[in-house]
């Protein structure tokens, strides 16, 4: 699964949508919907913003599942 649709589960998750997510880290809407959809990815900052207002482990957003 790819860290945008990590996020985006994360955030359905907890019942937030995009536009809150992205005034509670601090950037507009289309961008949270660009890395999300996997065309942008966040800096490391936004990132660290993300998972803590996600209450996740940045580690849970950002590792892959080996494919075997």
């Amino acid at each position: 699964m790819t860290m945008g649709k990590k996020i985006k589960l994360r955030r359905q998750e907890l019942g937030l949508c995009q536009s809150e997510l992205a005034e509670l880290v601090g950037v507009n809407q289309p961008q949270i919907s660009r890395i999300e959809k996997g065309l942008r990815n966040p800096s490391v900052d936004l990132l660290l913003k993300i998972s803590k207002v996600l209450h996740c482990d940045l580690n849970d957003l950002t590792e892959t599942e080996a494919l075997i």
